[in-house]
């Protein structure tokens, strides 16, 4: 059975801060490394990576949403 929507690993987001960009969309396949998200956090830009090689299997946050440290921002299966 495919996994459930959402389902895996948590990428989480290592500050507090504002999503100004998500560069991956469910069904994506990523590698270790790469950028998924882009927080804006005391005026610099914060490029989030997927901790993992893996499927985008859900985004759990959208531009303009803020964000607490450990808050997970996009799911990996």
């Amino acid at each position: 059975a495919p996994a459930a929507k959402g389902a895996g690993t948590k990428v989480a987001s290592p500050m507090q801060g504002t999503v100004v960009d998500i560069k991956v969309k469910e069904g994506d396949s990523v590698k270790n490394g790469q950028t998924v998200v882009v927080l804006e956090s005391m005026k610099m830009e914060v490029e989030i990576s997927a901790t993992a090689d893996g499927t985008v299997t859900g985004i759990l946050v959208a531009k303009g949403d803020r964000v607490d440290e450990g808050q997970g921002v996009v799911m990996l299966g």
